[in-house]
Parts: structure tokens; sequence; C-alpha cells
């Protein structure tokens, strides 16, 4: 069974959440962040809520993605913004979205970012798609055209929601090397997240 690792300072939130994840996941919850941090491991998702600035937030994902799967962090936030949301996923979170979305929201997303895909709020992905529309007026076949085989490669793999470990598994290469064909592929074709880069490949497809 997986386990879901609750962070969120609101007793509210962490009750419902419980009660609502029980019946199919492990739930953990953690009020202390080094408390998270030493509760993720294999087969672990975290849902992640906290009001802080930005830049805190950040800060403290990233600490906590240093030895855990970026992509398998719902990120929660009370007044979420498409702007925010843009601004989380180019630190390749999982999801994104209102800490007090419905239960079957909030259960669908839980599933979604389990599965190794991408949850996004309506609105936020009817954005972040316009976002890709909109990259130097090109078609998205135009622009994967301008990537070498191997960043294809690795760009079709990203789209499939395989992780930068799964990657160099799958292409017999090293992480670091994963890490510098993704960054490429964001510098050639404009773009700053995983989920973009999802995005604008299956628009190519």
């Amino acid at each position: 069974m997986n386990t879901v690792c609750l962070y969120t300072q609101s007793s509210r939130l962490s009750q419902r959440w419980e009660a609502l994840l029980s019946s199919k996941y492990q739930v953990k919850e953690c009020r202390a962040f080094e408390d998270l941090k030493s509760s993720v491991g294999e087969n672990s998702y975290v849902l992640f809520h906290d009001d802080a600035d930005e830049k805190s937030v950040i800060e403290a994902l990233d600490a906590l993605h240093a030895a855990f799967p970026k992509n398998n962090t719902l990120v929660l936030r009370s007044q979420p913004s498409l702007e925010e949301g843009e601004l989380f996923l180019s630190h390749d979170i999982g999801g994104y979205g209102n800490a007090n979305m419905s239960d079957d929201v909030l259960m669908q997303a839980v599933e979604v970012v389990s599965s190794g895909n991408i949850w996004l709020y309506p609105e936020l992905m009817q954005h972040v798609v316009q976002r890709i529309n909109a990259v130097n007026g090109n078609k998205a076949e135009d622009l994967l055209k301008g990537l070498t085989d191997r960043e294809k490669e690795v760009a079709l793999l990203v789209a499939k929601g395989e992780s930068n470990q799964m990657i160099a598994q799958d292409l017999d290469i090293s992480q670091n090397t994963v890490k510098l064909h993704i960054a490429s592929i964001f510098e050639k074709l404009g773009l700053k997240s995983r989920v973009a880069l999802a995005l604008l490949v299956s628009k190519a497809g």
C-alpha cells in the first residue's frame, strides 16, 4: 500500500484528509518539517499544505526533494493562483491546487499524482496550455525539430511521467546527463516545467 504523508499546520485539514485517504492509502501525519523529511521514501507521496510566502515554500520543497521524487508532491494552498502555480511547476511538483477542494477532487488529485502523472486544477491547466501555444508563435512539431535525437527521447519519456532515475535506466545514461538534457530542452523550447513539456509533446504527437 502506498503511503501519503500529510504536511499541514491545520488540524482541521489534517483530520479531514486522513479520514478521506485512509481507506486507500497508509497515512502519516507530519506537523514538523523534519518529521516529513524523515517519513518520505519509496512508494510514498506528500500532500503538502503551507501558506507561507512563495520563497519559503520553494525552499522547503527543494529541501524535501533533495532525496525524494519531486513529482510525488501535491502542493495545496488556501489561495492558489495561476502565476504561483506556474512558478511552483518549474520545481517539478506533481500537482498544485486549492487546500479546500472537495473530497472527490482531492482524491482524484492524489490518485493522479500517485500514478506518476501531473494534476492541475482546470484553470491552471488551461493557462499552461495557452502559454505553450504561445511559445514563439510556432507549432509544436516545428519546436521539437530543434531538439537532438537524444533530447527527443528524453522529452518523450518525461511526457510519460518518468522520473530522472527511470529515464537514466531506460537510456543507460547517468541522472546528471538526464538533468543536462532536460535543462537544454527547456531552454530550447522556452519552457519551465515537466508538465509544460509533457503537454507540448502530446500536442506534437
